[in-house]
């Protein structure tokens, strides 16, 4: 911050995004390349893809009702009433959003040649977010004029994708069209400019190299296409089958995806999809889909309804993938919150819900009871307690194994979680048990509530956890 937002700082209090979205911006850089190196070499993509989950769940859960609220502005407003009214989700997280989208176009080094030309430029003096664009479009030679419109404009755009494969020419057609709904005192949106990383899976789960239709050969496995039109179709060529589109890999840009993908699409990249982000994103939609479903014939007073095959089988490929990093696998475990659930809900049911949660845990928790206990047994962390990224993934995912278990009612599991309560030397140990025992029910449920309280009753914070549980 003393870089990016003292030494570098706003003209006026309009430029505020200017050094809070990319503060914001390069911390999260710093602790995903903290976590990447805490995980070594095999599990740094999907260790550095935990805190992108994280920023991205704070973008949707805060940002995104924002953008479609009656309080909507862009990033840089052009007026206030009150300068407190500025400390919004979207100068900070959005605008964090914008400058990760620059960060996207121009490459890691285009990237650092701007900041490089803009601290040489301005180290001492108040800007404005003009002047850092102008440095990135200087440095590496390209026009951003358009890329200003994400200052200018609220709402979040939804961008809708489509594509056909034509088995003849070998070549996969893919068609993106963006759309900005109007916010107040914003009635037309014009087509910005925003990056959309995506790759092609092959029938076998490996990414197919992708080529454009009047390429010379093929790149890379993921490409960066840059939507600038209200409509534009890429046409990748040279595709031995027909493949499965990831799109928005890394969530490279802040926007709604509407893509229509049936469960046997969502199962095979829930279970395949090489970006981490997009794996864990995939499950999400998928688990979604199937609790809801549950959800509704509980509401209807129908309880007839089993899990997918296709789902459980998915779920069993993402969580026993040993390349994947503890910490992306408690997090892609995870069913979708409840007030996730509920706010996706029509009406919401909140009753219903809880039953259909209970029985998709149970039924992975029955389903996958050895490979639970397994995880739980190999994933023990030894030692004093001491704060380390892959100490804390470790003992998410095996808190995740004890609630799965003793939502199951697995006896093993259940009398783990009262052994791990019992001898805890850490809250999240504690903690983490107490809900497994909390959710399982019955007399060792109430049991641990009691004890806990017992032993917490004078800690007023560590109280608010143990009213939150119940």
């Amino acid at each position: 911050h003393n870089w990016t937002g003292n030494r570098v700082t706003c003209r006026d209090w309009f430029q505020l995004t200017l050094k809070e979205g990319l503060t914001v911006f390069r911390d999260q850089q710093f602790s995903a390349d903290m976590l990447a190196a805490a995980a070594g070499e095999e599990g740094a993509d999907s260790a550095r893809a935990v805190k992108r989950i994280e920023d991205v769940r704070v973008l949707r859960s805060a940002q995104f009702p924002e953008d479609a609220g009656p309080m909507a502005h862009p990033i840089r407003p052009d007026s206030y009433q009150e300068i407190n009214n500025f400390y919004t989700a979207t100068v900070y997280e959005k605008g964090a959003e914008v400058i990760r989208m620059l960060h996207t176009l121009l490459g890691r080094e285009g990237f650092r040649n701007g900041m490089d030309l803009y601290f040489s430029y301005h180290d001492g003096q108040a800007v404005t977010c003009d002047d850092f664009v102008d440095c990135m479009a200087e440095a590496n030679g390209r026009d951003l004029d358009a890329f200003m419109r994400w200052y200018a404009q609220a709402g979040t755009p939804v961008v809708r994708a489509s594509g056909k494969w034509v088995g003849s020419a070998h070549m996969y057609v893919l068609t993106l069209a963006q759309h900005t709904r109007p916010t107040p005192g914003q009635e037309e949106k014009l087509p910005l400019p925003i990056p959309v990383a995506t790759g092609l899976i092959g029938p076998d789960g490996e990414d197919f190299p992708l080529q454009l239709e009047g390429e010379n050969h093929a790149g890379g496995t993921t490409r960066i296409l840059e939507l600038v039109e209200a409509e534009q179709t890429f046409h990748f060529v040279g595709l031995p089958s027909e493949p499965v589109p990831s799109l928005l890999r890394g969530f490279s840009a802040p926007v709604v995806l509407e893509l229509e993908e049936g469960d046997e699409r969502l199962a095979f990249r829930m279970a395949h999809d090489s970006d981490a982000f997009n794996r864990w994103d995939a499950a999400q939609r998928y688990a979604e889909r199937v609790v809801l479903e549950i959800a509704s014939e509980f509401a209807e007073g129908r309880e007839e309804t089993t899990i997918p095959e296709r789902f459980l089988e998915a779920f069993r490929s993402l969580l026993l993938d040993g390349r994947l990093d503890p910490a992306f696998r408690a997090l892609a475990a995870a069913l979708p919150s409840e007030s996730w659930l509920l706010e996706c809900m029509s009406p919401a049911d909140p009753a219903a819900l809880r039953q259909a949660l209970i029985r998709v845990m149970g039924a992975l928790g029955g389903r996958l009871a050895e490979e639970w206990m397994d995880l739980y047994k190999t994933l023990e962390v030894h030692g004093a307690y001491r704060y380390h990224p892959s100490d804390a993934g470790r003992r998410a995912l095996r808190n995740l194994a004890l609630r799965y278990l003793a939502a199951a009612g697995i006896a093993d599991g259940i009398a783990r979680a009262e052994t791990q309560f019992e001898y805890a030397s850490n809250m999240t140990e504690c903690f983490g048990a107490l809900g497994a025992l909390v959710l399982g029910g019955g007399a060792a449920g109430l049991a641990a509530l009691e004890t806990f309280h017992s032993r917490f009753r004078d800690d007023a914070l560590v109280l608010d956890k143990w009213f939150a549980l119940q």
